[in-house]
């Protein structure tokens, strides 16, 4: 059982410890909370990698592919885009299709379209692993931190967490959440 469940989601630079988990763990700790972290952009990595490890060479996910995505294409909101499942949002064609004539605006290869396409199909089913560990600690609050792209993965695990267990308490903290964007 943990009090505190703090987590990181992608697109954070995957040779990187989250540092501001590995703080807040340590001061919840020092004042009595059971509290653990889940770096799941990390988790995220070896979804793809072992999901699409059985494809063709050039058909794999790999640490480049995530890298252009949470580092290259942040600006164009492909991360976020990726996490934009049920139930975070319906899934409509109609959508999709005006972001790709964004994509495409915005001149973005299309081969890097058609990793995201991928990854996006390989997430719903990272998430409910994420849900599932999660809920294995029956934790009384799951807090997020959130910059740069992760503020819709954050949300969709958010909801999903809620949908399943009404009574956790969910707290969002980070650069996304300071100042007038937090309020935005």
């Amino acid at each position: 059982k943990a009090d505190v469940i703090l987590v990181s989601m992608p697109w954070e630079m995957l040779s990187l410890p989250s540092i501001q988990l590995g703080t807040l763990q340590s001061l919840l700790q020092n004042a009595g909370f059971r509290t653990e972290s889940r770096t799941f952009y990390l988790a995220l990595m070896q979804h793809f990698i072992s999901s699409t490890a059985k494809l063709r060479e050039g058909e794999r996910i790999t640490v480049d592919d995530y890298a252009k995505i949470g580092l290259r294409y942040y600006r164009v909101g492909m991360g976020d885009w990726i996490f934009a499942v049920p139930p975070y949002r319906d899934l409509t064609d109609e959508a999709d299709q005006k972001y790709f004539a964004y994509l495409r605006s915005e001149r973005v290869p299309r081969y890097v379209v058609a990793r995201a396409v991928q990854m996006r199909r390989l997430v719903p089913a990272f998430l409910e692993s994420c849900v599932e560990d999660i809920l294995a600690t029956s934790p009384d609050v799951v807090g997020f931190t959130s910059s740069f792209s992760q503020n819709v993965p954050s949300l969709t695990l958010a909801k999903l967490l809620k949908q399943r267990l009404p009574s956790v308490r969910i707290v969002f903290g980070g650069a996304n959440c300071d100042g007038p964007m937090g309020a935005a």
